[in-house]
């Protein structure tokens, strides 16, 4: 396919991707976590990292025959460790000011930060991490999968096809649920024991590279069908995310959701990538959209500590609004206003003075 060897290669709306679920988990995490999906703008994060790292990698061995796995760790390294340090060391000087009650400022819970195992020290009974530091939960299994999947990738594609490949990821996926049925209806596990672990939620990442192996738009798989056929099962799958969520059962919520989700991310993603040029779907590449897709990762990783630091110190006093007879507290709207707006500021410089930098190393190391 010629897109493969295209060297200024993008994939349209990503980043537009990146800025509506960083807005799902920002306004869940801001007080609206009853009405707003929060958990599945973070599961989307985990497939489309799953789909773009797979992506680059199927566009270096299909023009070089193998992975530069030297040069993937220096990227990875580079692009994840400057900005996560950086917020890490804001909120232990938070921590060791006590700006912030109820801080869980201990030297484990800071390793578990800083080595990547925050996913499991977590859900432990009486642990906790430091203020503002949950969200670093994600952050674990992402860098999990970083570490193991372009090793395995390579091993596989070296003797298998794209689509066996896929069918090997497949299986995985499988072992996921079953592993979950198991935890969940044999060994009695808890929600947070199948939320925040890598074992139990690796398999959101592995569709999204399934989907990149498969049925990639970005490397040229086409819809031969009529287009309103595109359309009804990209409507289809819409409409079972939206049972998984309003559907409280908490034993399918522990189970079968996740695997759900990422096989219905498939068309769904599909269908906007594919479609980015349409009406529909422009908004996901305006400028304003495309920036804070931009900055999604330091904005992740920044939003709960500032959100914390903003309702513990912004006194707005108490006003609500009722519209349609419902109650809206206009204080809390306009804290996470705020927040939202001091985030995305702080998130930009660290994006002109930390990332850029970093980013220029990378290409200096790499060459």
């Amino acid at each position: 396919m010629d897109t493969l060897h295209k060297p200024g290669f993008h994939i349209p709306s990503l980043d537009g991707i990146r800025a509506c679920s960083i807005l799902l988990v920002f306004i869940a995490h801001a007080g609206l976590q009853h009405l707003v999906p929060g958990g599945y703008g973070v599961t989307v994060f985990f497939f489309l990292s799953g789909y773009l790292i797979t992506t680059l990698l199927i566009r270096e061995f299909e023009k070089k025959q193998s992975i530069n796995i030297r040069n993937f760790y220096i990227r990875r390294t580079l692009r994840i460790f400057p900005p996560m340090f950086l917020v890490i060391g804001v909120a232990l000087a938070t921590a060791a000011f006590k700006l912030l009650p109820d801080n869980h400022f201990t030297g484990m819970s800071v390793i578990s930060l800083a080595t990547f195992w925050s996913n499991y020290y977590v859900p432990q009974p009486g642990w906790g991490l430091p203020a503002g530091t949950t969200a670093f939960w994600s952050l674990a299994i992402e860098e999990h999968y970083y570490l193991i999947f372009p090793v395995t990738f390579l091993f596989l594609r070296r003797s298998l096809s794209s689509r066996a490949t896929a069918g090997v990821l497949a299986i995985l996926c499988i072992a996921a649920l079953a592993w979950r049925c198991i935890l969940v209806f044999k060994l009695g596990a808890d929600h947070d024991r199948v939320y925040y672990a890598s074992d139990t939620r690796f398999d959101n990442i592995l569709y999204g590279s399934i989907f990149a192996l498969v049925w990639n738009p970005a490397l040229g798989a086409t819809w031969k069908r009529p287009a309103w056929q595109l359309a009804a099962l990209a409507a289809f799958a819409a409409a079972v995310v939206l049972f998984t969520i309003v559907y409280r059962n908490d034993a399918f919520r522990n189970t079968l959701r996740y695997s759900i989700h990422g096989i219905t991310l498939m068309p769904l993603f599909f269908y906007v990538i594919s479609r980015s040029h349409t009406p529909a779907f422009k908004f996901l590449n305006f400028r304003p959209v495309v920036f804070l897709g931009k900055i999604s990762y330091t904005f992740y990783l920044l939003h709960v500590l500032v959100l914390a630091l903003v309702y513990e110190y912004t006194h707005l006093g108490t006003f609500d609004l009722t519209l349609a007879g419902k109650t809206i507290p206009m204080h809390m709207v306009a804290k996470a206003l705020l927040a939202f707006g001091l985030t995305t500021l702080a998130s930009w410089l660290i994006f002109l003075y930390v990332e850029q930098p970093a980013a220029r190393l990378k290409h200096r190391l790499q060459a």
